[in-house]
């Protein structure tokens, strides 16, 4: 686990998708936390799977 802020975490996910992965699973796009407390995101390449989630950290 590592802590990032918004933007550098955004820009992690970009990179992933452009070295090939597929996003295969998100956090439900109409969840009324969505991006505010919690978002999570699994990418799939080559039958390996990373999961990113965060939350708000209080």
């Amino acid at each position: 686990m590592i802590n990032l802020h918004t933007e550098p975490g955004n820009a992690l996910l970009e990179a992933l998708k452009q070295q090939g992965r597929k996003q295969v699973k998100q956090y439900p796009p109409l969840a009324f936390d969505k991006g505010i407390d919690f978002d999570s995101y699994t990418l799939r390449k080559e039958g390996l799977e990373r999961v990113l989630e965060w939350t708000k950290l209080v």
